[in-house]
């Protein structure tokens, strides 16, 4: 412990930044310090740019590596990547011209992590040399009581000593076992090790030599790629990074020396990491989506559809006729769900969303709805139940990029940790749902929660006072644990047979957004306002865009899964139905 590890009686705890991490990932780290519950100061934020190499020196590098093993075939691999790329470009335009949207590249770099820093009040600063006296000077005049490296090179004593308290360093892998550089999870995933480290530790001289002063591990899943676990291992880091200023500001530090020799590992060459990376796909190899139809069905309706979709999709555009299409899935996970989509392929789905369509949250989707007139295509992401795997795989894909979706949560399995009964059913019990600290966590991060029942109601029942208890007090309940209103709701199951009218009755009355399961869109100036239809969310890329493009299954939507909503629900009640509704129903 430091006795001595707090600020200035009365003043915040400050803390400099030194960094070369992604601008994304240091973004959510400067919120989350920004947002502690220990009062802190984040005095600056050094960046690290790399500098261009001269000609002169890219030339005689050049020349330099032309005499070793592999190099010519790296070289010739990167050319025919470079033209890969300009083709792919090409092709994503002429797709871009098929759905009549060209959205700007969903891009978080320096200049708007230096726009984020500014909103938060924080000094920043480039550099390309860290230990130049302008640089020093920018860290020593915040007078900083601890400095947090993450994602530098190797820093001197010079800068990491200035902070009153020294520095801390992120380390995303087991130390002393796995000391160095490299990408995250490599080393580990060709050793075969069932898990990955994340370490913050105290920076000393010797590279990742220091006290450990938090630590954390993450499982290596079936499904895993280098690209899951490294968004994932920025997580953690980024929790253990505030929890750890969080021990040094309350004077609560416990530094555990390092023993015994380990093991330091280089980061590769570039034509040594093709190797490695073919390596480690044959121990691995790439998960692979499920499909629903045969393949040469899918792209058949590609080749037939695509000119008829593109008239279709401009007419929209200059009509503002879109629809407003929500997509419903259940859960990110590693592991294997008869309900489940890896962080793989959930990343590879959302950048191509992010591509060619406008990914927006419920109350932006809804207030398009309302205005009559939706000029782009427009996605809006939930998922049901609330499973505890997402909590760390969806702050995953949002160090990505935005995901702003919304999750239908049960307040019943949170407060009892009981698993899902569909889940038992079928053997997923180890599949528990997310706690009310990981629900505000994840409200945080910027995700939205609406209502799904107390306990994952079968709301095909016609029992009025459980439908209330299920639908109407759920929101309640919801809304006393996160302190604001909660006006979305699903329906469990989602189906026609799963919705009985006075459920319908019920959840109209008691909320501003009711969604269901079984297919369909949403269009401007629709009957039910109210109602808002899902399509559900595939693994598979190929049956997405077909069913966002309402080119999947043909005839009315809601014959996708079976019927629509109950027909006595449909009708319009008489005013002495309505005032029975808001006696019995209204119970906020």
């Amino acid at each position: 412990m430091l006795p001595d590890s707090a600020g200035t009686s009365g003043n915040a705890f400050r803390i400099v930044v030194l960094s070369g991490a992604p601008p994304r990932v240091l973004a959510r780290l400067l919120s989350e310090l920004c947002r502690s519950t220990q009062p802190m100061q984040v005095t600056g934020v050094l960046y690290w740019v790399q500098s261009p190499k001269r000609l002169p020196d890219r030339i005689r590098n050049l020349l330099s590596q032309f005499r070793k093993p592999g190099y010519l075939s790296y070289v010739g691999h990167r050319l025919k990547s470079s033209l890969a790329d300009r083709v792919r470009r090409g092709g994503q335009f002429l797709w871009k011209m098929v759905h009549a949207h060209f959205p700007s590249e969903d891009s978080f770099g320096v200049e708007q992590l230096a726009e984020h820093c500014r909103q938060l009040g924080i000094p920043f600063q480039t550099t390309s040399r860290f230990h130049s006296d302008t640089s020093l000077q920018f860290v020593a005049q915040g007078q900083p009581d601890l400095g947090i490296v993450y994602g530098t090179p190797i820093l001197k004593p010079c800068l990491f000593e200035l902070p009153r308290l020294g520095s801390i360093n992120l380390h995303q892998r087991k130390v002393p076992d796995y000391r160095g550089g490299g990408p995250i999870a490599l080393w580990e995933m060709l050793n075969g090790e069932s898990e990955i480290g994340v370490t913050v530790h105290r920076v000393a001289e010797k590279l990742d030599a220091g006290a450990v002063i938090r630590s954390a591990t993450l499982p290596i899943e079936p499904a895993d790629t280098l690209t899951s676990l490294e968004l994932k291992a920025h997580v953690v880091g980024i929790d253990l990074l505030v929890g750890a200023a969080t021990d040094f500001a309350t004077g609560q530090v416990r530094e555990t020396p390092q023993t015994g020799e380990g093991r330091m590992y280089r980061n590769p060459k570039p034509e040594a990491m093709r190797e490695l990376l073919a390596e480690l796909q044959d121990l691995r190899g790439i998960p692979k989506a499920e499909l629903t139809y045969p393949l040469w069905k899918l792209l058949a309706r590609y080749v037939v559809l695509t000119p008829w979709l593109a008239v279709r999709n401009w007419y929209r555009r200059f009509t503002g006729t879109f629809p407003l299409v929500v997509l419903y899935h259940h859960v990110i996970t590693e592991r294997p769900h008869f309900l489940g989509m890896s962080t793989d392929q959930f990343l590879h789905q959302m950048q191509y969303l992010r591509r060619y369509y406008d990914i927006v949250d419920l109350k932006t989707g809804m207030e398009r709805l309302r205005s009559g007139r939706i000029s782009r295509p427009t996605v809006v992401l939930t998922l049901d139940d609330g499973y505890r795997d997402n909590v760390i795989n969806l702050r995953a894909a949002a160090l990505d990029g935005d995901v702003p979706a919304t999750l239908y949560v049960c307040p019943g399995h949170i407060e009892t940790q009981q698993a899902f009964g569909h889940d038992v059913q079928r053997g997923h019990d180890d599949f528990p749902p997310m706690s009310w600290d990981e629900l505000r966590c994840l409200e945080a991060w910027g995700f939205h929660f609406g209502a799904h029942t107390r306990f994952h109601f079968d709301c095909g029942s016609h029992d009025e006072a459980t439908l209330i208890d299920q639908i109407a007090v759920c929101r309640r309940e919801l809304e006393a644990q996160v302190g604001h209103e909660v006006p979305d709701f699903s329906y469990p199951f989602g189906l026609p047979q799963n919705i009985s009218e006075r459920a319908f009755r019920i959840a109209h009355d008691n909320y501003q957004t009711v969604a269901t399961a079984y297919g369909g869109v949403n269009r401007c100036g629709q009957e039910d306002p109210q109602h808002l239809y899902r399509i559900p969310h595939p693994t598979s890329l190929l049956e997405v865009e077909l069913l966002l493009q309402q080119a999947l299954v043909f005839g009315q939507p809601e014959l996708w899964r079976g019927g629509g909503p109950p027909e006595e629900s449909t009708s319009t009640p008489t005013t002495e139905q309505n005032q029975s509704t808001t006696a019995t129903a209204c119970v906020r």
